[in-house]
C-alpha cells in the first residue's frame, strides 16, 4: 500500500513537472538546449537573427562590399563597430580593385552558453579564373539592445570569432 502512495506521488510530480515544461514552451519562455556542463535556455529570436547576420556578413563581392557590410555593423555593440568599420575602410579599396564574390552556407548554428553560439560555415570564393572553399567555425556572443530604424531586432554582436578549419582549392 505504502508503495503505490509513492508510485503516485512520483507520477503527479512528473505529471506537473512535464505540464509545466510544456506550458513554458508554447508560451515562448525558452527552448532548451543540453550543453555539456547545464542546461541553458535558448531564446528564440537569436536564431533568426543570427542566420540573418552570418548571411550578409559572409555573402558578398567586389561591387557591394561596402554597401553590405557597413549597414551590417548597426547590428553589432559600439567596440565591435568601430573595429569593423575601420576594416571596411581598409578593405574597400582592395576589394574594388579586384572582381571577386564570395558565398556562405551557414550548417549549423549551436548554443555554447547563455548568449554565446558557434556556427560552422562554408566559404566559396569566386575570382576570375579561380574558386575556393573553406570551413571556419565563428563564435558570437549576443546582447540585447534598443530596437531602432537601423536594428530592428533588438540585439546586437558584442565578440565575434572565425577560425578556418580546412581548405579546398
Amino acid at each position: 500500500m505504502k508503495k503505490n502512495r509513492i508510485v503516485y506521488a512520483l507520477l503527479s510530480i512528473c505529471l506537473a513537472w512535464a505540464m509545466t515544461a510544456t506550458f513554458m514552451l508554447l508560451q515562448g519562455k525558452g527552448v532548451f538546449s543540453k550543453n555539456a556542463q547545464t542546461t541553458v535556455p535558448v531564446n528564440k529570436n537569436d536564431l533568426p537573427f543570427l542566420r540573418h547576420f552570418l548571411t550578409q556578413y559572409f555573402n558578398y563581392d567586389s561591387q557591394n562590399f561596402e554597401q553590405t557590410q557597413t549597414p551590417l555593423t548597426s547590428l553589432m555593440s559600439k567596440r565591435l563597430k568601430e573595429k569593423r568599420l575601420h576594416e571596411i575602410s581598409l578593405l574597400k579599396n582592395k576589394s574594388a580593385q579586384k572582381s571577386f564574390s564570395q558565398t556562405a552556407s551557414l550548417h549549423k548554428i549551436e548554443l555554447i552558453s547563455l548568449g554565446t553560439y558557434k556556427s560552422n560555415i562554408k566559404i566559396t570564393t569566386f575570382s576570375e579564373n579561380h574558386q575556393s572553399e573553406i570551413y571556419v567555425t565563428v563564435t558570437l556572443s549576443v546582447l540585447t539592445q534598443n530596437q531602432n530604424s537601423e536594428n530592428p531586432w533588438g540585439l546586437a554582436i558584442s565578440e565575434l570569432r572565425v577560425e578556418s578549419l580546412s581548405s579546398e582549392n
